[in-house]
């Protein structure tokens, strides 16, 4: 397509559009539902059979009624046709062509309606020279900027085909004396309207236009001084500067396109924005949640959903709304995200903090709230309707435009009649069978039934495997009745099985009845196993799984012998897991995302496929090729994948024949190829196996993913950050895989990643944490230990810091330390002790408060309680009570006090080696006193 930008274009759908060339006889791009007005002109009878409604009297030109038309944009030429898309209009042959354009007059008084002014002498010459028809006609459209954009773009496209030079459409402002624009919404006092692209919002008088590169004004960036928006008591150190207001208008996208680029929901389009801010270490994402939109100044049927993030870092504070408009008039079936984002100074310290945050957030909440599509929203039900017939909607989609218009697809088939029939039959199946205990459905599904089916009809008591399969053999609606394409056949077969499962899992009953009391009824020992056979014939049905390719047709076979002919309980290829390849595609498929995630989620393909000889209760190797699978199959959504990777992380018994490596190659290639949600889910899975499995951990390291690894740290991103560290955890317990991580650099990250994040314990504590556990077993290695001791790399005085941050003043007797600060102590000192076997480092722990901070804690009973911590300072003490500075410092804090009290704890009764380390220490301090 030459146009995708238009707000409210029928253009985005394919389908739509060849229905259109094939009734315009021309290649369609566009088109738009119009209201028509012809120049009435004497004896002429092309104006629709209508009755004049200017009088004779009046000046100028007069014109007939509106009718109401579609008007398609074509190559060469524009269409015209009837309202019911039967015929073209009687005006021009229902054809006007770009060569006899000669103006466009934009009616000043409205913002809807514009005048085609045509060239008499050329519409003669093309259709005959006796014409007598009308010469200008006046066009409303809702979306009339767009679509007059469009028709200049292809008149100075026609022009060069036709004269090989450049000449573009005349246009002018003029007011035709239509009536004035609707009156709109005023905003409140101290605000104005402000638009771009055709939406608008209000915003504070103060914005001004911040120009670009190519444009002055609607640039979508407005700035104005933090003065104006900031209370005036609010004071800062330094100028605040100014607050700037960037506005993002995406252009819509086809909701079938959504799931493929990795879109389904606002939030994932968040999360990509978050990422493109967190450009330091510093970065600090303090809210990121759904965002509810609060006004509708439009009468807009379309849904909207939002997300809203507040990013702040040393220089900037960020505060972004997301917003999705989806089901967009007039058909229904686009989606446009907007992003909202309001930036300014950063504050430094924490109640200035929370003021710009509240400011920030509240400014920004109230022109998402005002965010309104700027023509009057058009609705096209006829056309909806048609959608809906040919089964072209999602799930959602469905359900939203039952309960918003309460349709549903009809058509020559009646497909909503034989889905109603097919729920009914399958529910007196379950309640034949005591899966169901009352009899409240079957009696609703009776009444559905008996709504829907004409009287006299023998189809309301069909078997539902019979019903579902003569759905599946119509030859599907809107297509030709005689010698259909099959891949057409084949597409519409996938449709209808997503109908059906769609309604059976809660469209029809809610969650009374879905799909999990399908598969209940599979696994039930007291169904007869004829009966049972009938239920998983038809969750192979409804599951649909098939070969991508179209052209071959799908059969009804079992589910695992359908995966098995696919190739979803095979190997994944050899090159499908290493980091180098970029282009190896998982097994070509596709099914019904929703009855495959009930099926993993319920236990039921677990069950199926288990093998006795993997163990008892561990997956089978074929279970563990089809989560692989799913992991890097396009068909897969991003609820599906994070399902196998929620099913993975639960699973205590995966294996010890090789599952593991299975596994750990389907994750891999989704840390490498994922949203940042699904490489963050991925992360935490390949945690779970590498701790459990020592085989993953050297798998993880031979197939390279250790720059993966890496990569994830540097993405600053919280959470993928602590999963991409805890992995390093796991790596870092052997020496020979410590070599191996050394050769990638991954000590030298393990440095920059401690000096730049160790201040921040208040919102990345545990990665802190689990940074210091890498540490500390990198520093198993005296090779290590040495470049640790080098000044350039502040590893002691990184952790002191650290140290010094966590441990509060008076953290003794009486208070004891929070679990945050209980976990980072221990892991901070377990990292320290590693490297105290230089004398420096002994120094400038002795010149630093921590040895007084630490002595005061085991002053605290609670505290002692804690084993690691307590056997982590103990040795730490140890070491360095070996120096007679340190010795001497350690009996000036406070040891001789604490003496007593350790020896006589619980730890010390119970554990030898405790005890002996405690005397060790008192030895040695007794030792340098004398």
């Amino acid at each position: 397509l030459l146009w995708r930008g238009c707000s409210f274009a029928m253009s985005s759908d394919l389908q739509i559009l060849q229905a259109f060339t094939r009734r315009c006889g021309t290649k369609v791009f566009y088109a738009d539902v119009v209201t028509i007005q012809f120049e009435e002109v004497e004896g002429h009878d092309a104006l629709e059979n209508v009755v004049p409604t200017s009088p004779k009297t009046s000046a100028g030109p007069r014109f007939g009624p509106p009718k109401k038309a579609y008007l398609c944009v074509g190559q060469s030429c524009l269409c015209l046709l009837a309202s019911s898309m039967s015929r073209r209009l009687q005006a021009f042959n229902g054809q006007v062509d770009y060569a006899w354009m000669e103006k466009v007059a934009v009616d000043a008084s409205s913002r809807t309606k514009f005048l085609v002014a045509l060239s008499l002498s050329k519409v003669k010459a093309s259709l005959n020279s006796f014409y007598k028809g009308p010469s200008q006609f006046i066009v409303e459209s809702d979306d009339r900027d767009e679509l007059l954009k469009l028709i200049s773009t292809y008149f100075v496209a026609d022009g060069l085909h036709r004269h090989g030079k450049f000449e573009s459409l005349p246009r002018f402002q003029h007011d035709l004396g239509t009536s004035p624009a609707p009156s709109s919404i005023v905003p409140p006092t101290g605000y104005k309207k402000a638009s771009f692209r055709n939406y608008t919002f209000f915003i504070r008088k103060d914005f001004q236009d911040v120009p670009n590169a190519v444009s002055k004004a609607a640039t979508g960036h407005f700035s104005m001084a933090a003065s104006k928006l900031f209370d005036r008591t609010f004071s800062w150190s330094s100028s605040p500067g100014d607050v700037e207001l960037l506005v993002s208008v995406v252009d819509p996208l086809p909701l079938a396109s959504l799931r493929p680029l990795g879109r389904e929901h606002v939030r994932w389009v968040a999360l990509e924005c978050k990422q493109s801010l967190l450009r330091s270490w510093n970065a600090r994402v303090v809210h990121n949640r759904p965002y509810m939109k609060k006004m509708n100044l439009a009468n807009d049927v379309a849904s909207w959903s939002c997300w809203e993030m507040f990013i702040e870092d040393n220089d900037f504070t960020w505060a972004v709304i997301v917003l999705r408009r989806q089901y967009v008039p007039p058909v229904l079936d686009t989606a446009q995200d907007f992003i909202l984002a309001m930036k300014c100074r950063s504050a430094k310290d924490r109640e200035r903090k929370k003021n710009v945050e509240a400011c920030l957030m509240r400014e920004l909440a109230f022109i998402a709230d005002s965010f309104s599509p700027q023509p009057h929203p058009n609705l096209n039900l006829d056309l909806v309707q048609a959608k809906l017939d040919a089964l072209l909607f999602d799930d959602e989609a469905f359900h939203w435009i039952y309960d918003r218009f309460k349709l549903v697809p009809v058509g020559h088939f009646n497909i909503h009649m034989y889905c109603t029939v097919f729920v009914k039959g399958v529910v007196k199946k379950l309640y034949n069978e005591h899966v169901l205990n009352s009899s409240e459905c079957v009696n609703e599904m009776e009444l559905k039934t008996d709504a829907v089916c004409s009287s006299g009809t023998s189809d309301a008591d069909m078997e539902p495997v019979h019903v579902i399969l003569k759905a599946l053999a119509h030859p599907g609606e809107g297509l030709p009745r005689t010698n259909p394409n099959p891949e057409s056949i084949h597409a519409w077969q996938a449709r209808v099985a997503c109908y059906f499962a769609y309604q059976m899992d809660g469209g029809m009953l809610g969650s009374r009845i879905t799909l999990a009391t399908l598969v209940e009824g599979v696994h039930n020992g007291r169904v007869p196993q004829e009966v049972s056979i009938v239920f998983e014939n038809i969750l192979a049905c409804l599951l649909h799984l098939r070969a991508e390719d179209l052209r071959v047709p799908w059969e009804l076979k079992v589910i695992t012998a359908q995966m098995l002919g696919l190739g979803l309980l095979s190997p994944l290829p050899e090159s499908a897991g290493k980091s180098g390849d970029a282009e190896v595609q998982g097994v070509q498929c596709s099914f019904n995302d929703r009855v495959m995630q009930v099926l993993l989620e319920t236990g039921h393909l677990r069950k199926v496929l288990q093998d006795e000889d993997a163990g008892k209760d561990c997956m089978s190797m074929e279970y563990a090729h089809l989560l692989a699978n799913l992991l890097s199959c396009s068909a897969a959504s991003t609820n599906l994948k994070a399902c196998v990777c929620r099913l993975i992380i639960a699973d205590e018994a995966v294996g010890e024949k090789g599952q593991s490596i299975v596994l750990a190659d389907g994750l891999a290639r989704l840390m490498q190829k994922g949203s940042s949600f699904l490489v963050t889910y991925a992360s935490a899975a390949m945690v779970n196996l590498s701790q459990s499995h020592e085989v993953v951990r050297s798998h993880f390291i031979h197939q390279d993913l250790v720059p993966v690894c890496m990569h994830n740290v540097r993405m600053k991103d919280t959470d993928l950050m602590l999963y991409s560290v805890m992995l390093f955890v796991q790596l870092t317990k052997r020496s020979n895989h410590r070599a191996a991580l050394e050769k990638y650099g991954v000590l030298q990250l393990c440095f920059e990643v401690l000096d730049a994040i160790h201040e921040q314990l208040d919102h990345r504590w545990r990665v802190v944490a689990e940074l210091c556990v890498v540490l500390g077993q990198l520093f198993c290695d005296q090779e290590a230990v040495a470049i640790a001791e080098r000044p350039e790399h502040k590893v002691t005085t990184s952790l002191l810091s650290l140290l010094d941050a966590a441990l509060p003043p008076g953290a003794g007797a009486g208070r004891a330390l929070s679990e945050s600060s209980s976990k980072i102590v221990t892991k901070a000192i377990f990292t320290l002790q590693k490297i105290c076997g230089g004398e420096g480092v002994r120094s400038e722990v002795c010149d630093s408060n921590i040895l007084k901070k630490l002595v005061e804690l085991l002053e605290d009973q609670e505290n002692l309680s804690n084993v690691e911590l307590m056997n982590n300072v103990l040795h730490l003490f140890a070491l360095l009570s070996v120096g007679r500075n340190c010795s001497a410092k350690i009996q000036q804090f406070g040891w001789g006090r604490v003496y007593d009290t350790l020896m006589a704890s619980p730890l010390a009764l119970s554990q030898d080696a405790v005890r002996e380390r405690i005397q060790a220490i008192q030895n040695n301090i007794k030792s340098f006193a004398k």
